[in-house]
């Protein structure tokens, strides 16, 4: 399967020659995405609205071109990698459609973000007659690059052609990378989502830019799990063009997702191209007496795809900031489709922007703009923005009152507002929690106040919600959403959150997302902050949810139906518990260059993710009523009643490790993409297994349902839970711990060699020894029930040991650099290693980075942290210093946190910290074996203002930690820096390794060795 995905996500081209380092078919003959489908291009989910459209009558270069349809900035769909210092141009044709058209030409680093648009670059005017535009620049980095055209003047019509990118200053004849190149089309459907027998003309396109030779064409039509469902093989008949065309005999029979692939071969050069689609069938209409529940949260994504998916929402945005940036004028934007959408039968949900124009700041607000490094939409307005404010709901409920079904007042105020440094400083009394929220809180309210009083005149009945918090609230009991709907009786009547899993990261090395249970507890601890100021409210919804996909991932089938198994579960969870509506996140797409994406298009592909919301947000129509259990660690069954009589049920579980078999009366079951499912029947019953896939159910009513669900019979295929852990650097540890309470688990394996046949009591472990051979990457198990039948499959890739070096003789710790500076070291300075993830205030390299050392001399470990912080703050006394600027840091000398449970401490694990408060060093003791630590140890912590560093220096006994110096043994060690901003409480912290935040856990901590 993975040979057949190896080009999923990527295209590969046999070099024609080396002056054109742009691959694909930069002269849109036989494809346009290579052209204008990049990191700054608006042309993301292809047609419909898209900006920029394939002209196929009018070429520089053959016969095609893009032509831009607005203005924009627009990007190549490859981001090659330039040597710093080198020279290089970028150059293509164009025509406008009038003379004087401004345009521009660049290339960009492509690992900038979406916005701003790139800076610089050449500006151009267009004219009539095709023209060659060059840009010579020289790679101020190694890293990536994007080449960057531009059209500045709206409704100008511009077409672009023969794309080139080469080393030097001069910009050479136009020449493609390959003498052959290859593309697929088909008809212009939205999103590439397919109704079932709607007409998609596939046809497949191939170029010869030049020569006479035979070559070979290969088309293969594949399905999700990697089944061939088509192939077609031909030999080309290229015409005076160079130009032949293929168009496969292939209507798609199924719903679901599935990919076309085309490979050209011969001696001349190779080319590969690819598309996917999703099929899926109409949605039923939306029973308007229900509250719709499936939407996406996008701005951008063209109505048409929304329809096509069985959204039932769109999104709009309105800035308070941009609508008032001139006295006295009101400029409403972004609004001009929603007549449109809701004509369609999509319900609207418009959130407002509330900080305010930089026209109506204070002098004390800019100084600290400048002193935090905070950026504008981090302020509440102040006073002297009521009048605008007022002005800016009035113009903008008058126009729009008709269309909205919520109104969402503020995204994320608890991380914007709640979080300042600069009002956590001028407010320390006001500190709830992390959050600065007495003055803050009610300035945010008096404006909702005035809002909502607009609203209510045109529409009493109006939903009307506020902060939309983001994780750093919802993971702190809502204490910033709640100091503001406090001051609100009767004013808001619902609450919508951005509410992502944690963790969220999908990839090779991340484990599991959060389980989508945690939905349960979410929506509970909001109840309860709507419940004391609506008490009648029930109106609990998510405006933004979902998963960031690694893109590492990208050409992996396991990992992209993860991807799609997460959003399916989390509809189905968010319906199950009573959330009213969910907006699923989705990302305009893939910066290539980038570490993840939020995207379930890549380019204009779709990933299986969309196949899957396209069938359970069909699944979950005009549901009514809904209920769960979770009868089963980890695993829950979920019944919904519809609108029609009818009813459905799903089952799934959150753990594939731990998925149970289900026996059930018999029903229709089908995968999450609608298909029939195969499965086991006995005297009315059936027999099929859970797993990370919702299964999905069907039945004739709700009270049918009902009593499904408590009929279901879950018998655990897989008794035994396995941890795998380091010993030394030849040696695992296997942990087998019981599932089950009342009867002994007996398995059997092989393992180098050796036959082994293991007995766990009920409720107990047993410890296995598994010893490495050189070179070994990985161990691969296979456990044998032999009561049951069952098997299960256990595989663990060898971890990497940071070996810690010996120091040559001791030394006493003074805080002082310069005795490190030749010791290996490890930097730790990336954004995704801050927490809270949705904080607005960390500003780089700067603001927070860490160089750890970790050395030994025989009887002592030392740690030294070179910390670079723009403020230090930690004026607590010894018994406070945990919330200022702190240094933590964890050992876990046995490696043995195994079994269940979020917190698995155990009591040879030593958790410390070390901070400067007041100018002295202060140790904390969490907990460890050697409670008098620090007698035993010596520390110390020095500032240095001048460079903005501190420095924290510990040098502790291993026989204080339980290490054993002479041992090959392998320990566990973790550490986190927590910044404090404001002078009052950290504001967020740098994770070094994983494990001591969010539920201890050693055995996420980095493995070390001693080197002897």
């Amino acid at each position: 399967m993975k040979r057949i995905f190896a080009f999923l996500f990527s295209t590969v081209l046999v070099s024609l020659s080396a002056a054109n380092l742009i691959p694909g078919d930069t002269s849109a003959e036989t494809e346009r995405a290579t052209a204008g489908n990049g990191n700054f291009g608006a042309m993301i989910y292809g047609f419909g609205d898209a900006r920029l459209t394939w002209d196929k009558s009018n070429g520089f270069d053959g016969k095609s071109s893009l032509k831009t349809m607005a203005a924009d900035v627009y990007s190549l769909k490859s981001s090659l990698k330039l040597k710093k210092g080198e020279k290089y141009t970028f150059s293509f044709y164009a025509k406008s459609e009038r003379d004087g058209v401004r345009g521009q030409i660049n290339c960009v680093p492509s690992d900038l973000r979406q916005w701003p648009h790139p800076a610089g670059g050449r500006n151009i005017v267009f004219t009539p007659e095709w023209k060659r535009y060059s840009f010579t620049f020289t790679a101020q980095k190694d890293c990536p690059h994007s080449g960057i055209y531009r059209v500045f003047e709206d409704k100008a019509k511009v077409n672009f052609d023969a794309f080139m990118l080469e080393p030097g200053e001069q910009a050479s004849p136009y020449c493609p990378a390959s003498n052959l190149t290859v593309g697929i089309s088909s008809n212009e459907i939205p999103g590439n989502i397919v109704y079932l027998n709607e007409d998609l003309n596939l046809t497949v396109s191939v170029r010869r830019f030049k020569g006479t030779g035979t070559c070979s064409l290969t088309v293969r039509i594949i399905s999700k799990n990697g089944r061939l469902i088509k192939k077609y093989e031909t030999t080309p008949v290229f015409d005076q063009d160079g130009m032949f065309r293929f168009v496969p005999d292939f209507t798609p029979k199924q719903v679901g997702w599935f990919k076309v692939e085309a490979e050209i071969r011969s001696q001349e050069g190779a080319g590969k191209d690819f598309r996917s689609y999703v099929v899926t069938v109409p949605a039923v209409p939306a029973d308007k007496s229900i509250l719709p529940f499936s939407g996406i949260c996008s701005l951008f994504t063209p109505r048409e795809i929304f329809l096509r998916m069985g959204a039932s929402w769109r999104y709009y945005a309105q800035g308070f900031s941009y609508a008032a940036s001139e006295k006295g004028k009101i400029k409403i934007y972004g609004m001009n489709s929603v007549r449109k959408d809701k004509e369609a039968g999509l319900a609207v949900k418009l959130m407002i922007d509330m900080h305010p124009p930089e026209r109506l700041f204070s002098a004390e607000e800019k100084a600290a703009m400048k002193r935090y490094g905070l950026s504008p939409v981090r302020f509440v307005p102040g006073k002297n923005a009521d009048a605008d404010w007022r002005q800016f709901m009035e113009e903008l409920v008058g126009q729009y009152w008709k269309y909205v079904d919520v109104w969402e007042f503020g995204g994320e105020l608890d991380a914007r507002f709640g979080l300042n440094p600069y009002y956590k400083n001028k407010y320390p009394d006001d500190l709830k929690g992390v959050f600065s929220a007495g003055y803050v809180s009610e300035r945010t309210a008096e404006l909702i106040r005035i809002g909502a009083s607009i609203i209510r005149a045109k529409n009493p009945n109006a939903v009307i919600t506020a902060v939309r918090p983001c994780d750093v609230d919802c993971r702190n009991d809502f204490l910033f959403s709640s100091s503001v709907y406090s001051r609100l009786p009767g004013v808001l009547n619902s609450f919508g959150i951005d509410s992502y899993a944690r963790p969220r990261r999908i990839g090779p090395k991340d484990p599991l997302p959060g389980p989508v249970t945690d939905l349960i507890e979410q929506r509970n601890a909001a109840l309860k902050v709507v419940g004391k100021s609506v008490p009648d409210s029930k109106n609990i919804f998510i405006s933004e949810f979902g998963y960031e996909l690694m893109l590492e991932s990208v050409n992996d089938p396991v990992l992209l139906n993860r991807y799609a198994c997460c959003l399916a579960q989390s509809l189905l969870m968010a319906r199950a518990a009573g959330f009213t509506s969910i907006g699923f996140y989705t990302s305009l797409g893939m910066h290539e260059t980038g570490k993840s994406t939020y995207a379930h298009w890549i380019g204009e592909n779709p990933l299986p993710s969309v196949a899957a919301y396209c069938s359970i947000a069909r699944f979950l129509r005009n549901v009514k009523m809904a209920d769960f259990s979770i009868p089963a660690a980890d695993t829950v069954v979920a019944v919904y009643g519809k609108s029609d009589g009818t009813a459905c049920g799903a089952v799934w579980t959150c753990n594939p490790e731990n998925a149970p078999d289900i026996i059930m009366d018999a029903v229709r079951l089908t995968d999450m993409d609608g298909l029939p499912l195969k499965f086991k029947a006995d005297k009315g019953k059936i027999r099929f297994s859970a797993g990370y896939e919702p299964v999905l159910f069907y039945v004739k009513n709700y009270a049918a349902a009902k009593k499904v669900l408590g009929g279901m019979k879950f018998i655990m295929r897989d008794p035994l839970k396995a941890d795998f852990r380091m010993k030394t650097r030849n040696l695992v540890k296997l942990y087998l711990s019981s599932k089950s309470t009342v009867n002994p688990v007996r398995c059997r394996f092989t393992y180098d060699g050796r036959k082994n046949d293991v007995l766990v009591p009920p409720s107990e472990y047993v410890i296995l020894e598994l010893p490495l051979k050189d070179g070994q990457k990985e161990i691969s198990l296979t456990l044998d029930f032999p009561e049951n039948g069952q098997q299960m499959s256990l595989a663990f890739d060898i971890p990497k040991l940071t070996e810690i070096p010996k120091l040559a003789k001791p030394f006493k710790p003074d805080a002082s650099p310069e005795k490190w500076q030749d010791l290996p070291a490890m930097n730790f300075d990336s954004a995704e290693l801050i927490y809270p993830i949705d904080v607005f205030g960390w500003h780089g390299k700067d603001d927070l980075s860490v160089r750890l050392n970790l050395a030994h001399d025989g009887n002592d470990i030392y740690v030294f942290a070179t910390v670079k912080d723009d403020f230090h703050c930690n004026k607590h006394s010894a018994a406070g210093v945990a919330a200022g600027d702190i240094f933590q840091l964890a050992f876990d000398p046995k490696t043995n946190a195994f079994g269940f449970g979020k917190d698995r401490r155990r009591p040879d694990d030593t958790n410390i910290a070390l901070a400067l408060a007041t100018g002295k060093s202060v140790p904390v003791f969490y907990y460890g074996p050697d409670r008098k630590l620090f007698e035993h140890s010596e520390y110390a912590v020095r500032r240095d203002e001048n460079s903005k560093t501190t420095f924290y220096e510990l040098k502790i006994p291993m026989k204080s930690l339980e290490i054993n110096p002479a041992s090959d043994r392998v320990f566990g060690f973790s550490a986190v820096v927590f910044d404090d901003d404001s002078g009052t409480r950290w504001d967020y912290y740098m994770n070094l390794f994983p494990g001591i935040t969010g539920g201890f856990d050693p055995a996420r901590f980095g493995l070390f060795i001693l080197q002897q």
